[in-house]
């Protein structure tokens, strides 16, 4: 009997023990993953490693390809990730988020992860982590200096820059139990004043400002309820509302495409006639001048009409309103002058205005 009581006496004792080795080991392991993570970042701290196989990996853009890199952070990051309905499937876009990044860090890897890639356009969307104190304390002007770096660089590859608004937070959500404050990190004035300053930024520089803050905000100030699971991160609903937005910025953001059509009615060559009028594909605006748009051939009307069909865009110069059929060109343009006849118009008044008749484009005219 008292070798069964020493016995339970010692069970007793030693399940606290085994209790408390446990939990030192769990510890132990916790502490050692935060070692590794920390020995990483200050290995490489801007996380170059992170896509340079993959950037290895991207072909040369093609001719006509409109080649996008989207940079920034977790909220970047998180697009390509299965469950948020997926990164612009079909599109030749490149996510090159990484979570939990700062401004600083992105503009460090931004000649591999953006110019190294020859993008037509980059959308950068970056500063809450700066604000959140992520890679230690900083200020909204020092937000404001990466961001204007990186779109400097960026205009200097002759990239097209879309800077986005920082997604404004909420203090909705909760993990165990307790309320996940986003607000005491990411004071919401602070978001809104750098936003204030991207928009005017970009509007003085002739950039694409893409707003998520307004689509993505509540009459409380904060983030939707039903855009995010915990305060700070879209979910598939949020990213759902940032897909057409971006479309939207990018599709503002791509370069005009200008076709020049000189000489409409010039002489046959003496090869044989001349060439029907063809337009690039992906052509915004035609300009045509120093040649009568009045006389254009049918298969040339047939081209031009369907072009305007589908919004593109007339630019007409020199005496290129003129011809036979002003009634032609005025189903184009609003206005056209017929030959022989002073101030001919139709519906809208079309005025010379000979700026420079010494210039090379006034040769032979009158």
């Amino acid at each position: 009997m008292k070798y069964l009581f020493g016995c339970c006496l010692l069970l007793i004792s030693l399940i606290p023990v085994a209790a408390q080795t446990a939990q030192s080991s769990a510890d132990c392991a916790a502490a050692q993953a935060q070692v590794t993570r920390l020995e990483t970042r200050l290995k490489d701290w801007p996380a170059l490693a992170r896509y340079r196989e993959a950037n290895r990996g991207v072909a040369a853009r093609a001719k006509n390809e409109p080649r996008v890199v989207f940079m920034g952070d977790s909220i970047t990051d998180n697009w390509n990730k299965t469950g948020f309905g997926g990164f612009f499937p079909g599109r030749p876009y490149l996510d090159r988020g990484i979570s939990g990044q700062t401004t600083p860090q992105m503009l460090i890897r931004f000649h591999p992860d953006v110019i190294a890639l020859h993008p037509l356009v980059v959308v950068i969307l970056a500063g809450t982590n700066d604000i959140a104190g992520n890679t230690g304390p900083t200020t909204l002007a020092a937000i404001e200096d990466n961001l204007a770096s990186m779109s400097e660089l960026a205009r200097l590859n002759h990239i097209r820059v879309v800077l986005a608004s920082v997604l404004p937070i909420s203090d909705y959500e909760t993990r165990e139990g307790k309320p996940i404050i986003r607000t005491a990190q990411r004071p919401p004035e602070q978001i809104r004043g750098l936003n204030e300053w991207i928009r005017n930024y970009a509007i003085a520089n002739k950039l694409t400002y893409l707003d998520y803050y307004s689509a993505m905000i509540d009459a409380k100030g904060f983030l939707r309820n039903e855009l995010s699971d915990d305060g700070l991160h879209p979910n598939k609903s949020g990213y759902a509302v940032m897909n057409p937005l971006a479309e939207a910025a990018i599709a503002a953001a791509q370069p005009v495409t200008v076709s020049n059509e000189p000489d409409l009615h010039a002489a046959p060559a003496p090869t044989g006639p001349r060439p029907v009028m063809t337009l690039p594909e992906g052509t915004d605006v035609v300009v045509i001048y120093k040649g009568d748009a009045g006389y254009l051939a049918d298969a040339d009307k047939a081209t031009l009409e369907a072009y305007v069909k589908r919004g593109g865009g007339l630019v007409n110069m020199h005496d290129s309103l003129c011809g036979p059929d002003p009634a032609y060109i005025a189903s184009l343009l609003g206005g056209g002058k017929k030959h022989g006849e002073v101030n001919y118009t139709l519906e809208a008044p079309i005025h010379y205005n000979v700026a420079d008749a010494s210039d090379p484009i006034m040769k032979d005219m009158t």
